[in-house]
C-alpha cells in the first residue's frame, strides 16, 4: 500500500498516517476517538448510512399512511396554504398582523385538505400508478393499502377539514366547501384533457377566497379573481402536460 501511495504522488507523512489508521481499526472499538480520528485521515471508501426520511421516526405500521399523504414530500401543503395566508394577510387591517387564529386554522386545514387530495388522485389513478415506474411503488398501486383503507383515511382527513369550517364564517364556509368537487374530481380530468394542471391551479387558488373570506366574511372580486388566475399557470414553455402525474 505504501508503494501505490508513493505512486500516486503522496507525500511520506500521509503514508505514515494511512498506515496507522489502518493498523489501529481491528484493535480498537469503533465508537472510540481513536478509531474516528483514523476515518479521518483515511476514510471509508463509501457509508452505508442513508439519509433518514421524516417517516422513519414514526412507527413503521404507520408508513404506508404517511407515504399516501405524501407526508415526506411537504411541498403541495406549501403550495395549498400559501394562497390561504396570503388571502388572510390581505384582509388584515392597515398596519396589524394577520389574524393568528384564522392563520392556525388554515396551516392545519390545507395539511388535511392535502393529505385527502392525495388519497382520492391515488384511488383514482390506481390502475395507471401500476403502469409508471414512478408511481407504481405508491400505497395503493403497490396494495399496501387497500381501497377501503384509503377511503377510510380519506374520510378521517375530510371529517378533520369539516371541523376546522365550524370556527369560519358562513360565507366562507360554503367557499370552502364548494371547492369538494374540484379535490374529488381533479385527477378524472386527465382522462379527458392533456391540461389538468388549469383544474388544479383553479384547486390550489381557492384558498385565497377562503382565506381573505374568513376573516371580512365577503370577497372582493375586482382583488381576489385576478390573483387567482395568475395561480393558474400550466407550464412555463407552453408545453402540454402527461396525464399521469
Amino acid at each position: 500500500m505504501l508503494l501505490q501511495l508513493f505512486r500516486n504522488g503522496r507525500g511520506f507523512s500521509h503514508c505514515v498516517l494511512a498506515s496507522s489508521a489502518n493498523a489501529i481499526k481491528p484493535r480498537i472499538k469503533r465508537t472510540s476517538l481513536p478509531h474516528k480520528l483514523a476515518l479521518s485521515i483515511y476514510p471509508r471508501p463509501y457509508s452505508t448510512n442513508r439519509d433518514k426520511s421524516s417517516i422513519d421516526y414514526f412507527p413503521r405500521s404507520t408508513h404506508a399512511y404517511l407515504r399516501l399523504i405524501r407526508f415526506d414530500k411537504p411541498i403541495g401543503t406549501y403550495l395549498l396554504l400559501l394562497p390561504c395566508s396570503w388571502g388572510v394577510a390581505l384582509a388584515a387591517q392597515s398596519g396589524c398582523l394577520p389574524d393568528c387564529k384564522m392563520m392556525s386554522v388554515m396551516i392545519v386545514g390545507a395539511f388535511v385538505t392535502r393529505g385527502a387530495g392525495c388519497i382520492i388522485n391515488d384511488f383514482w389513478d390506481q390502475d395507471f400508478d401500476r403502469q409508471v415506474e414512478r408511481t407504481k411503488q405508491r400505497p395503493i398501486a403497490s396494495g399496501e393499502v387497500n381501497n377501503f383503507q384509503a377511503l377510510s383515511y380519506f374520510a378521517l382527513n375530510g371529517s378533520i377539514a369539516l371541523l376546522l369550517l365550524t370556527q369560519l364564517n358562513m360565507y366562507s364556509t360554503l367557499l370552502a366547501l364548494s371547492s369538494v368537487g374540484l379535490i374529488v374530481t381533479y385527477p378524472l380530468f386527465k382522462r379527458i384533457t392533456h391540461w389538468p394542471q388549469v383544474v388544479l391551479g383553479f384547486t390550489f387558488s381557492w384558498g385565497l377566497l377562503v382565506g381573505y373570506s374568513s376573516v371580512v366574511g365577503h370577497c372582493d372580486w375586482t382583488i381576489l379573481l385576478p390573483l387567482c388566475l395568475t395561480q393558474c399557470q400550466v407550464c412555463k414553455d407552453g408545453q402540454p402536460s402527461k396525464r399521469t402525474l
